[in-house]
């Protein structure tokens, strides 16, 4: 089978009149199937994806696509940003080499360029988009996501503030914007700015279920369960996989807190449904089962690991205590302090210390609930 594109050239401008699907017989006899082009042109996709398996237009002189062409391309772009990344970098990259400069191909390429790995090629080309369009919100989102990715926090943070000021200049949605950024101050432990960033997204009514997700997830690194349910509870909509492996993670950590026996056996009721869905199956060991809490495919942020413990687990707050103490050293005037390190939060710090949150934030200057990773945290 091969494609046989049939083209027009008017006035420098290259039209695509028909598509021709063409197949050898045994008897070298060939059967070409036409398939109209231009408006008449009903499947775009394959349309698409005979573009991008032909290689190259004959353009007869001509450096520029047609806008027709151009739309189709970055049309079988999007289509195969997820499922064929590859494929999306090679429809994107006919663009950009047809001579005319294209943003959006740029932009699209990077994003392919991200799924691949390819942190290099994905910033350069989010770069370049921004330079032909400087003041568009989302390739500014999508770069601070590639630099969170790369943990390349303040640059990211500035790429996320310049991002909420041309949208609001604009009064464009800034849902995203605040998901996104919310996703990124989580994998830095910034949590409370974080579930700030998510309730402003959640105060859009059409909020996706990322937000919620996200809102939930700062939450429970809190080990605040009640509060990770409550905003749980609130989305309406239909619950995808992350949200039932987020509501897991919650109930987990809320049956251990719960004092009501009645209420303990709805929970785990509930637990074990939501297993049941998701596939999990306790072993004799009655080991952790791992649950990737990854943000929206379109963000880029670090995946986070959650580790769901068994209701019946034998780890218990003695346990978690020592080791808190094993990381506690003696500064030079004689105070007590730990480094903090990822996972660490005040209310958990507050726990394995005995020291209340109030007098934590107090001694160690505090304004809010964040502690900042690699800093040394005074107990005393």
């Amino acid at each position: 089978m091969y494609y046989r594109l049939i083209l027009m050239n008017y006035k420098n401008k290259i039209s695509l009149l028909q598509v021709n699907i063409c197949y050898k017989k045994h008897s070298n006899s060939t059967i070409c199937l036409q398939t109209q082009g231009d408006r008449r042109m009903k499947n775009r996709f394959l349309l698409s994806q005979a573009l991008i398996a032909t290689g190259s237009l004959i353009l007869f002189g001509c450096a520029t696509m047609s806008a027709q062409t151009t739309q189709q391309y970055l049309t079988a772009t999007k289509e195969n940003l997820t499922i064929n990344p590859q494929l999306a970098v090679e429809s994107s990259t006919k663009i950009i080499q047809s001579g005319k400069p294209n943003a959006e191909a740029y932009h699209l390429r990077g994003l392919a360029y991200q799924q691949l790995n390819n942190f290099a090629a994905s910033e350069s080309d989010f770069q370049t988009a921004l330079k032909l369009d400087q003041k568009n919100e989302s390739y500014m989102v999508s770069y601070a996501n590639l630099l969170c990715q790369e943990q390349n926090y303040t640059k990211a943070q500035i790429y996320y503030d310049q991002a909420y000021n041309q949208a609001k200049k604009l009064n464009h949605q800034l849902t995203k914007i605040y998901i996104d950024n919310g996703d990124c101050l989580t994998t830095q432990n910034k949590l409370e700015p974080a579930i700030a960033s998510y309730t402003n997204a959640l105060a859009d009514e059409s909020a996706p279920v990322t937000a919620y997700i996200g809102i939930a997830h700062a939450y429970i690194l809190q080990e605040n369960f009640p509060v990770a349910n409550y905003y749980l509870g609130l989305y309406k909509g239909i619950p995808n996989k992350q949200y039932l492996q987020i509501k897991l993670v919650t109930l987990n950590g809320l049956i251990k807190t719960e004092p009501k026996l009645t209420n303990r056996e709805k929970i785990q009721q509930t637990i074990n449904e939501l297993k049941e869905e998701l596939g999990i199956k306790d072993n004799n060991q009655q080991q952790a089962s791992q649950i990737a809490a990854t943000n929206k495919i379109t963000n880029s942020t670090a995946p986070v690991t959650i580790v769901v413990k068994d209701t019946e687990s034998k780890t218990t707050p003695a346990t978690n205590t020592n080791n808190f103490n094993s990381r506690v050293k003696t500064a030079a005037d004689g105070r007590s302090y730990i480094i903090i390190t990822a996972g660490d939060t005040l209310f958990r710090i507050s726990i394995n210390s005995k020291v209340a949150i109030d007098k934590l934030k107090q001694i160690n200057n505090l304004k809010n609930n964040e502690v900042v990773t690699g800093s040394k945290f005074f107990l005393n």
